[in-house]
Protein backbone atom coordinates (compact mmCIF):
# COMPACT_ATOMS: atom_id res chain seq x y z
CA UNK A 1 0.00 0.00 0.00
CA UNK A 2 1.58 3.25 -1.04
CA UNK A 3 1.75 6.01 1.46
CA UNK A 4 1.62 9.67 0.64
CA UNK A 5 -0.92 12.42 0.28
CA UNK A 6 -4.11 12.62 -1.72
CA UNK A 7 -4.47 14.89 -4.71
CA UNK A 8 -6.28 17.39 -2.47
CA UNK A 9 -3.21 17.51 -0.22
CA UNK A 10 -5.30 17.34 2.95
CA UNK A 11 -5.08 13.57 3.43
CA UNK A 12 -2.11 11.39 4.26
CA UNK A 13 -2.35 7.65 3.65
CA UNK A 14 -0.05 5.10 5.24
CA UNK A 15 0.17 1.53 6.45
CA UNK A 16 0.00 0.95 10.20
CA UNK A 17 2.80 0.13 12.57
CA UNK A 18 2.42 -1.80 15.80
CA UNK A 19 2.21 1.45 17.75
CA UNK A 20 -0.98 2.31 15.80
CA UNK A 21 -2.99 -0.67 17.12
CA UNK A 22 -4.55 1.07 20.16
CA UNK A 23 -5.62 4.07 18.04
CA UNK A 24 -6.86 1.76 15.27
CA UNK A 25 -8.93 -0.20 17.78
CA UNK A 26 -10.42 3.03 19.19
CA UNK A 27 -11.19 4.31 15.69
CA UNK A 28 -12.82 1.00 14.73
CA UNK A 29 -15.09 1.08 17.78
CA UNK A 30 -15.99 4.74 17.40
CA UNK A 31 -16.82 4.19 13.73
CA UNK A 32 -18.71 0.89 14.09
CA UNK A 33 -19.80 0.84 17.73
CA UNK A 34 -19.05 -1.66 20.45
CA UNK A 35 -21.30 -4.37 18.98
CA UNK A 36 -19.96 -4.13 15.41
CA UNK A 37 -16.31 -3.19 15.98
CA UNK A 38 -13.64 -5.87 15.77
CA UNK A 39 -12.49 -7.38 19.08
CA UNK A 40 -8.92 -6.32 19.84
CA UNK A 41 -7.52 -9.84 19.44
CA UNK A 42 -9.10 -10.16 15.98
CA UNK A 43 -7.92 -6.72 14.87
CA UNK A 44 -4.45 -7.76 16.05
CA UNK A 45 -4.64 -10.94 13.95
CA UNK A 46 -5.77 -8.97 10.90
CA UNK A 47 -2.84 -6.62 11.46
CA UNK A 48 -0.37 -9.52 11.74
CA UNK A 49 -1.63 -11.22 8.58
CA UNK A 50 -2.68 -8.25 6.40
CA UNK A 51 -0.61 -5.29 7.59
CA UNK A 52 0.16 -4.23 4.00
CA UNK A 53 -3.54 -4.28 3.14
CA UNK A 54 -4.51 -1.72 5.81
CA UNK A 55 -4.75 1.87 4.73
CA UNK A 56 -4.79 4.51 7.46
CA UNK A 57 -6.05 7.99 6.67
CA UNK A 58 -4.70 10.98 8.56
CA UNK A 59 -6.47 14.27 8.13
CA UNK A 60 -5.53 17.40 10.02
CA UNK A 61 -2.89 15.32 11.79
CA UNK A 62 -5.51 12.93 13.22
CA UNK A 63 -5.99 9.24 12.43
CA UNK A 64 -9.46 9.78 11.02
CA UNK A 65 -10.24 6.60 9.11
CA UNK A 66 -9.05 3.28 7.82
CA UNK A 67 -9.79 0.67 5.19
CA UNK A 68 -8.81 -2.96 4.91
CA UNK A 69 -9.00 -4.42 1.40
CA UNK A 70 -7.57 -7.88 0.78
CA UNK A 71 -7.17 -9.78 -2.47
CA UNK A 72 -8.29 -13.39 -2.16
CA UNK A 73 -5.39 -15.80 -2.61
CA UNK A 74 -5.39 -17.34 -6.08
CA UNK A 75 -8.52 -15.40 -7.07
CA UNK A 76 -9.21 -12.34 -9.16
CA UNK A 77 -11.46 -10.78 -6.56
CA UNK A 78 -10.85 -8.95 -3.31
CA UNK A 79 -12.84 -8.13 -0.19
CA UNK A 80 -13.27 -4.80 1.55
CA UNK A 81 -13.23 -6.09 5.12
CA UNK A 82 -13.60 -2.68 6.74
CA UNK A 83 -13.94 0.99 5.95
CA UNK A 84 -14.42 3.17 9.01
CA UNK A 85 -14.25 6.90 9.64
CA UNK A 86 -14.38 8.69 12.98
CA UNK A 87 -17.79 10.34 13.46
CA UNK A 88 -16.32 13.87 13.51
CA UNK A 89 -14.73 13.26 10.08
CA UNK A 90 -17.78 11.71 8.43
CA UNK A 91 -19.48 13.53 5.56
CA UNK A 92 -16.20 15.32 4.80
CA UNK A 93 -14.93 13.10 1.95
CA UNK A 94 -12.86 10.74 4.07
CA UNK A 95 -14.90 7.67 3.14
CA UNK A 96 -14.66 8.53 -0.56
CA UNK A 97 -10.88 9.03 -0.29
CA UNK A 98 -10.42 5.73 1.57
CA UNK A 99 -12.64 3.83 -0.84
CA UNK A 100 -10.73 5.16 -3.84
CA UNK A 101 -7.40 4.23 -2.26
CA UNK A 102 -8.70 0.74 -1.34
CA UNK A 103 -9.95 0.12 -4.89
CA UNK A 104 -6.58 1.22 -6.28
CA UNK A 105 -4.75 -1.03 -3.80
CA UNK A 106 -6.59 -4.20 -4.85
CA UNK A 107 -6.47 -3.20 -8.53
CA UNK A 108 -2.68 -2.92 -8.23
CA UNK A 109 -2.68 -6.39 -6.62
CA UNK A 110 -4.44 -7.80 -9.69
CA UNK A 111 -8.05 -7.94 -8.51
CA UNK A 112 -10.76 -7.53 -11.11
CA UNK A 113 -13.61 -7.17 -8.60
CA UNK A 114 -13.99 -5.84 -5.06
CA UNK A 115 -16.74 -7.31 -2.85
CA UNK A 116 -18.12 -6.18 0.48
CA UNK A 117 -20.99 -6.70 2.86
CA UNK A 118 -22.75 -3.87 4.63
CA UNK A 119 -25.57 -3.55 7.16
CA UNK A 120 -28.90 -3.01 5.39
CA UNK A 121 -29.66 -0.02 7.65
CA UNK A 122 -26.30 1.69 7.00
CA UNK A 123 -27.76 4.01 4.40
CA UNK A 124 -24.81 6.42 4.26
CA UNK A 125 -22.34 3.60 3.54
CA UNK A 126 -24.63 2.01 0.96
CA UNK A 127 -25.05 5.40 -0.72
CA UNK A 128 -21.25 5.90 -0.79
CA UNK A 129 -20.66 2.47 -2.32
CA UNK A 130 -23.44 2.93 -4.87
CA UNK A 131 -22.14 6.35 -5.90
CA UNK A 132 -18.70 4.81 -6.41
CA UNK A 133 -20.15 2.13 -8.69
CA UNK A 134 -20.79 -0.85 -6.39
CA UNK A 135 -23.91 -2.82 -7.23
CA UNK A 136 -26.19 -4.77 -4.91
CA UNK A 137 -25.70 -8.49 -5.28
CA UNK A 138 -28.05 -9.97 -2.73
CA UNK A 139 -29.26 -10.00 0.84
CA UNK A 140 -27.91 -12.37 3.47
CA UNK A 141 -30.01 -12.97 6.54
CA UNK A 142 -28.03 -13.65 9.75
CA UNK A 143 -24.71 -13.28 7.86
CA UNK A 144 -22.77 -12.62 11.08
CA UNK A 145 -25.19 -14.47 13.35
CA UNK A 146 -28.73 -13.99 14.51
CA UNK A 147 -30.10 -10.57 13.59
CA UNK A 148 -26.91 -9.47 11.85
CA UNK A 149 -28.08 -9.29 8.24
CA UNK A 150 -25.93 -7.93 5.42
CA UNK A 151 -26.26 -6.68 1.86
CA UNK A 152 -23.63 -7.99 -0.57
CA UNK A 153 -22.20 -5.40 -2.99
CA UNK A 154 -19.60 -5.71 -5.71
CA UNK A 155 -17.50 -3.35 -7.82
CA UNK A 156 -16.07 -4.45 -11.16
CA UNK A 157 -12.76 -2.78 -12.03
CA UNK A 158 -12.85 -0.78 -15.24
Amino acid sequence: MPSGTSTSGQDRFRTPGEKDLPDLYRLDHEAFGEDEGYPYFFLRQLFDVHRRDFLLLEREGVLSGYALAVRSSGEEHAWLLALGVLPEFQRRGCGWALLGAAVQHVRDAGALRLNLVVRPDNESARRLYSRYGFRDGGFFEDYYGSGRDRVFMSYVMD
